[in-house]
């Protein structure tokens, strides 16, 4: 399983970075440790975690406006890969890359790159085996970056194949599922704006751009019922945003339906959604269906409300808007 880092995680963080970088002062990586906790939207770190609970590996990410050998602004970067030795070679860090590039590509970014330095021989072997090419840098460029080899890929292929497979899927002579495209950009904007809030929406204090994310628009004739967007952890599928816009018709259900049985032939094994404590209808609506809640995050929606000021304070029903709901779904 993997998740984002949690403010009682830090001490088990800490000892892994420098489990990853002995040859660091320990002091010196927990100064930098809590930089990157201070901008954890923008810096993630992402734990695999196994089925008693024990902290498997790690990665840290960032954005970088630019890295040696992309040719696109705007770039994924890893700055921190790492698997307990009694751990490697069973794919935690094959999903711990997937998870990244994933979530690279939920920012808008179409390549993805790492580097390494001499202490760390292993990786060319490690990241060729994920699709990764090594930059080849002229003696200057070497000069520049400190003799550390970098490691670029390209994103653009890298879509998941669920929606690779198909573009419009008919559910009935009137109801169709279509993949979205770069031209439903603005439709998306508009939809999130009267629906949600707008863009970016904030989830367990990241923001995501629906709008450049893979998603579903569901069709009714030529008017658009419903949305869902949605990344990969590995084998989890997260649902970000799911609205369907007339309620209690049954449209929701069909979609939800049609999805799962899309992703099921995609080596998914469970799908999360989040929602918040007070949308009792979705609450409802996830239960009935085989959900299970997953857990809860106490009071998350103040730290988010500095993210997105336009966050209420009373959601539905008049409920204080306070937090996060996580609901799971095992469906392999």
């Amino acid at each position: 399983m993997l998740r984002l880092i949690e403010n009682k995680d830090f001490f088990d963080w800490l000892q892994l970075r420098h489990a990853l970088w002995p040859y660091h002062p320990l002091q010196e990586l927990e100064q930098e440790a809590k930089k990157i906790y201070a901008t954890i939207e923008k810096h993630p770190v992402f734990f695999a975690e196994n089925q008693n609970g024990e902290i498997t590996g790690f990665i840290e990410l960032s954005i970088h406006e630019i890295a040696p050998g992309c040719t696109i602004e705007k770039v994924g970067f890893i700055e921190a890969w790492y698997v307990k030795p009694e751990y490697r070679k069973s794919g935690i860090g094959r999903v711990l890359i997937e998870n990244g590039e994933h979530w690279a590509i939920s920012k808008g970014c179409k390549e993805v790159a790492s580097d390494a330095d001499p202490h760390f021989p292993l990786s060319p072997v490690a990241y060729a085996s994920l699709g990764y090419t090594e930059v080849i840098m002229s003696h200057n460029h070497m000069m520049n970056h400190a003799n550390k080899k970098y490691y670029i890929k390209q994103l653009a292929a890298h879509q998941d194949a669920t929606l690779a497979q198909f573009s419009i899927v008919n559910i009935t002579n009137d109801l169709a599922l279509r993949k979205t495209t770069e031209n439903d950009a603005v439709l998306i904007q508009v939809l999130m704006t009267k629906y949600w809030g707008g863009e970016p929406l904030i989830v367990n204090g990241e923001k995501y751009y629906p709008s450049k994310l893979q998603g579903l628009l569901l069709n009714q004739g030529d008017k658009v019922q419903g949305m869902l967007f949605y990344i990969r952890r590995g084998a989890v599928c997260e649902i970000i945003v799911f609205e369907v816009f007339n309620k209690f018709t049954g449209l929701g259900t069909i979609m939800l339906n049609k999805f799962i049985q899309l992703i099921k032939s995609q080596q998914y094994t469970k799908i999360q959604v989040m929602t918040t404590n007070d949308n009792l209808d979705a609450l409802r609506f996830y239960q009935r269906r085989g959900f299970i809640i997953r857990g809860v995050r106490l009071n998350i929606l103040e730290n988010s409300r500095k993210m997105k000021s336009t966050i209420p304070e009373l959601g539905d029903y008049n409920i204080p808007l306070r937090d996060e709901i996580e609901l799971e779904l095992v469906i392999g």
